[in-house]
C-alpha cells in the first residue's frame, strides 16, 4: 500500500534568464577567469531562472501546482492533503499550503495542509511522510506536494560557491494511492562533521542584515552518499535501476558519482545547467527529465538522493 508518482511534473520558473556572465560581470577582472571555469565546469552552470518583482516563492509554488493539477487531470476535490516545501517562505501565516490551497480552488473542507522545511532534502523527506501517510490513512487518495522558493532572496557573498549557482523555481508532484508502485525501500545518514557549513542567517534572524554563510572548505561528502547507496544496493541491483536522480548541486559530484558507482552515466540526469541549483526540487527535476527522454516506464525503479546543507543524505528507492 503506497502511492505512485503522476505522470506529469509541473514547474514554475522565474521570469528574469541570466547566464553566467550576468554574475561574471560583477567580479574584479582578476578573479574573472576563475570564477568562469568554477561556474561552468565544477559547478555545471549555464542558465538559471530569477524571480522577477512580480513572483514570489508562494506564486511560483501556486503557478507550479496549477499545472500538474491540469496536466495530470486532476480535480482539486481529489486532493486530501497539500504538502508544501519551501526554505523561503513568503509567509508564515496562514501556511503555505493552505493559500495555495485556496489558489487552487477551494477544496474539500477536509484537506490536510502543511508547511515543512528541511534544506535541500524537503521534497524527498516530503515523499517518505506521505508514504507514511497512505499507509496509516486508508482515506487518502491523492496528496499534492510542491515546492516554492526564491532562492535568489538570499544575501550571498561574492566569494561564496553558491554565487551565480541558485535558481528560483515552483515544482509539483502528485501522489495517487497505488498498490504497486511508490518507495521500495528508504535510507537516511547524517554527518556529523559538517554542521554549520551551511547556516542562513549567519547571525540568526534576531541580528540585522541576514547573510548566507558558507564554510569556505564546503564538502557535500557525496562519497558517504555512494558508500550508503554501495552497502545497501548491490552492483546487480544498482544496474537494474533505470535513473539515479541524485541532487544537483554539482556537476562534478555526479561525475564523481558515476565514477565511484561504474554505472552508465546515461541513467544519472544532470539538469543544474538548465535551471540553476533548485535546492529541493533538484532531484525531482533531474526525474521530470528522465520520464520526459523516455527512460522511465511504469513499473521501473529508479534512485532519488540528496543532501541539504551538506550533512542529511537521504536516499529513497522507488517504483514508477
Amino acid at each position: 500500500m503506497g502511492y505512485r508518482i503522476a505522470s506529469n511534473i509541473g514547474i514554475a520558473l522565474g521570469n528574469i534568464k541570466l547566464g553566467n556572465d550576468y554574475y561574471l560581470n560583477q567580479l574584479d577582472e582578476a578573479n574573472r577567469e576563475q570564477s568562469r571555469h568554477f561556474l561552468r565546469d565544477i559547478m555545471g552552470r549555464d542558465i538559471r531562472y530569477i524571480a522577477d518583482e512580480t513572483q514570489t516563492s508562494l506564486s511560483l509554488a501556486i503557478e507550479a501546482s496549477k499545472k500538474v493539477i491540469e496536466e495530470n487531470k486532476v480535480d482539486i476535490e481529489e486532493i486530501d492533503m497539500v504538502i508544501c516545501i519551501s526554505h523561503t517562505p513568503e509567509y508564515v501565516s496562514p501556511t503555505m499550503a493552505r493559500m495555495i490551497l485556496d489558489a487552487l480552488g477551494g477544496g474539500k473542507d477536509t484537506v490536510n495542509c502543511l508547511d515543512m522545511n528541511v534544506n535541500c532534502t524537503g521534497m524527498l523527506v516530503a515523499l517518505d511522510m506521505a508514504d507514511r501517510y497512505f499507509k496509516t490513512d486508508e482515506n487518502l487518495s491523492k496528496i499534492l506536494v510542491v515546492q516554492g522558493d526564491s532562492n535568489s532572496n538570499f544575501n550571498i557573498e561574492k566569494g561564496s560557491p553558491f554565487f551565480g549557482c541558485l535558481g528560483d523555481i515552483g515544482c509539483a508532484v502528485i501522489l495517487e494511492r497505488d498498490d504497486e508502485s511508490g518507495i521500495q525501500s528508504r535510507y537516511f545518514l547524517m554527518d556529523k562533521t559538517m554542521g554549520m557549513n551551511i547556516v542562513y542567517p549567519k547571525d540568526g534572524y534576531s541580528k540585522p542584515n541576514p547573510v548566507l554563510y558558507t564554510d569556505p572548505n564546503l564538502d557535500a561528502r557525496v562519497d558517504m552518499g555512494a558508500n550508503l547507496i554501495a552497502e545497501k544496493y548491490d552492483k546487480e541491483k544498482i544496474d537494474h535501476m533505470k535513473l539515479i536522480c541524485m541532487s544537483q548541486f554539482a556537476y562534478v559530484n555526479c561525475q564523481k558519482y558515476i565514477e565511484m558507482s561504474q554505472i552508465d552515466a546515461e541513467k544519472v540526469p544532470y539538469i543544474g545547467d538548465q535551471y540553476g541549483y533548485t535546492g529541493a526540487s533538484s532531484p525531482i527535476l533531474a526525474l521530470k527529465a528522465g520520464i520526459e527522454q523516455g527512460k522511465l516506464n511504469r513499473g521501473d525503479t529508479f534512485l532519488l538522493w540528496t543532501y541539504g546543507a551538506g550533512t542529511q543524505h537521504v536516499v529513497l528507492e522507488m517504483k514508477y
